[in-house]
């Protein structure tokens, strides 16, 4: 989530004075890694109930601040962020065109794509369950993603047997999260071999194909199979460092609060990064260093406290649901397990 945010500092309002070369380094590590750590997360998870009513509870969850959100901007600014239609849209992820609360919005394509990739890689679960898919077959399986992306991104197609181009590349990320184990080590010679191979990749399909490989941005959506190449670094480099920082991380406690309530610090993390759009003009006095550097440090601050604030009103939530026993009858809503062939004990 930290460098969710160092990434829309670059981009949204650093886009007119951060150089080009420091926007894609912020890029480099971004949702990619996001999917590719769910996908590790992934392997925890139960069931395909728990899945649809794990997503319905980040739904209604969305509901509430946005609309929070949406109603306490109102009352500070004195004027409406979206009309009404847009804030119905807004509610189903959409991500609104708009002057206010635009990044707010904006960052919400990736709720939608993490719903379909949840929802593929928890029905293909559940199969493995009853079929026992070999390792091969699964690995099979992400390398029919990457070359279906690499088709439909050289064909200039925005499909390859019904999944779009932003369902093959981010799928492929969270498959090679779930299939691949915490424990496994990686030598530095192979970590080496590996970033060379998707950097030559990267770069060469770029120059071959007349594009500025900097231009990480204009590969991204709908995603090409360029900015697969280029994410795969970062997901190379945390599988990398994996062997060396995870006891690190078990032992820090904010790494691991945020961590446990990414959700939170993901919805709070689009309040800051409208708001630092009033420093892009201290450039010409103070330099784009020192102003980027105010505006990457105000922006985790909103995004902290109101990741806590979030945190909060989600606490509260959670004590209603309990109360009203909101997750025991999702559960049995959603306990299509029982209807699947060999769901029955």
């Amino acid at each position: 989530m930290l460098e969710v945010v160092l990434a829309h500092t670059c981009y949204f309002s650093g886009q007119s004075y951060v150089p080009e070369i420091m926007r894609t380094i912020c890029l480099l590590y971004e949702m990619p890694l996001l999917v590719f750590l769910a996908g590790r997360s992934a392997q925890h998870r139960s069931g395909l109930s728990s899945v649809f009513a794990g997503l319905l509870n980040i739904w209604l969850k969305w509901v509430l601040i946005s609309t929070l959100v949406v109603f306490g901007y109102r009352i500070i600014c004195g004027r409406s962020a979206v009309t009404p239609t847009q804030y119905l849209q807004g509610l189903m992820f959409y991500s609104l065109e708009v002057n206010d609360l635009a990044v707010f919005f904006q960052s919400m394509w990736y709720m939608r794509m993490y719903v379909v990739v949840v929802l593929v890689a928890g029905i293909l679960q559940e199969l493995d369950k009853r079929v026992q898919f070999s390792g091969r077959s699964k690995w099979s399986f992400v390398l029919f993603l990457v070359l279906g992306l690499a088709y439909a991104s050289f064909s200039e197609v925005d499909s390859f047997f019904g999944l779009s181009r932003m369902q093959l590349c981010y799928l492929s990320f969270f498959m090679i999260g779930y299939l691949t184990k915490p424990t496994a080590h990686l030598t530095l010679k192979a970590y080496l071999l590996g970033m060379a191979f998707f950097a030559t990749l990267w770069i060469g399909i770029s120059r071959m194909m007349g594009l500025n490989f900097l231009n990480i941005q204009g590969v991204k959506f709908p995603p090409h199979f360029i900015y697969w190449t280029e994410a795969m670094l970062s997901i190379w480099t945390c599988f990398f460092l994996w062997q060396y920082g995870s006891k690190w991380i078990h032992r820090c406690g904010f790494i691991r609060f945020l961590g446990r309530h990414s959700l939170c610090f993901f919805f709070s993390q689009g309040l800051g990064a409208g708001f630092i759009y009033r420093f892009v003009s201290l450039n010409e006095q103070y330099g784009w260093v020192k102003v980027f550097l105010l505006s990457l440090g105000v922006n985790y601050l909103i995004m902290f406290f109101g990741g806590l604030a979030i945190f909060g009103i989600f606490r509260i939530f959670d004590r209603v649901a309990n109360k009203i026993q909101l997750s025991e009858r999702l559960g049995r809503v959603l306990q299509f397990e029982e209807g699947l062939p060999g769901g029955e004990s």
